[in-house]
């Protein structure tokens, strides 16, 4: 007890604390730090002894900045005033920041929101686009077959005097017949504002584009590269060249 009072007292070294027994032969002893982590701490203490912890070593030493990121990051936000929400409406040139975005963003919110209770007013306009677009369907599908002649099948399977098509109709896709069959099923299922219609729609379109892959895969064993070439320029479902659908439609109108 002498030893340890004077030593508390700085005239002696402090001795070392004993450690029983039974905690000296088990794995409940924690391991001694490393060289490493010893040279680390030393190099702190010996930069941080004797002087206050200014900005400036707060900022460069990595142990202290680490520090005091996570508690700048554990410190609550204030809410955005509206003075600064104000200014941030008003920055920069109007028409150049996406407006349209936001106003489609907006309008859209408002339908899905309070669409229901107009429906009456505008469920004639559902039905009109959904005859257009059904009448535009069934219209693809006829010129599709017409075009298709002889080679005609429900097979993905191209027939042995299967004769590639690249013409007319399929000069923007390649399978008008799926696609106008999808427009199809589209307009009818909007015509009779059907939501299990609509779904069964896009489970037909998901299958039919798988059909397209495997009747792909028999093509190209048909026509070799020169259909591959044919794929590269013309999509798929969908067409994708304005300019092209135009002048097929022309050709149409004259024809």
């Amino acid at each position: 007890c002498i030893q340890g009072s004077i030593a508390m007292f700085g005239f002696l070294p402090a001795p070392a604390p004993s450690i029983p027994a039974s905690l000296v032969s088990s794995r409940m002893i924690l391991p001694l730090p490393s060289s490493r982590g010893l040279a680390t701490s030393q190099s702190f203490l010996s930069r941080t002894r004797g002087s206050p912890l200014s900005s400036q070593r707060l900022l460069s030493d990595p142990f202290l900045s680490s520090r005091r990121s996570v508690n700048l990051r554990m410190a609550k936000k204030e809410p955005v005033s509206p003075d600064q929400m104000w200014k941030n409406l008003l920055e920069g040139e109007f028409g150049s920041r996406g407006e349209i975005y936001v106003g489609l963003q907006f309008l859209l919110m408002f339908l899905v929101a309070f669409g229901p209770f107009f429906e009456e007013s505008y469920q004639w306009l559902e039905q009109v686009s959904g005859i257009a677009v059904a009448g535009s369907g069934f219209a693809l599908l006829y010129i599709s077959t017409q075009d298709l002649g002889e080679s005609l099948s429900p097979f993905p399977k191209a027939t042995e005097d299967n004769v590639l098509q690249t013409d007319g109709v399929y000069s923007i896709c390649r399978h008008p017949m799926y696609g106008g069959l999808i427009l199809a099923c589209i307009g009818l299922a909007m015509t009779t504002v059907s939501f299990s219609r609509m779904l069964f729609t896009i489970i037909l379109l998901l299958i039919l584009n798988q059909k397209a892959d495997v009747e792909e895969g028999f093509l190209v064993q048909k026509h070799g590269e020169s259909y591959k070439e044919y794929a590269k320029k013309v999509p798929k479902l969908v067409p994708n060249d304005l300019e092209k659908v135009k002048a097929f439609i022309e050709k149409l109108m004259k024809s």
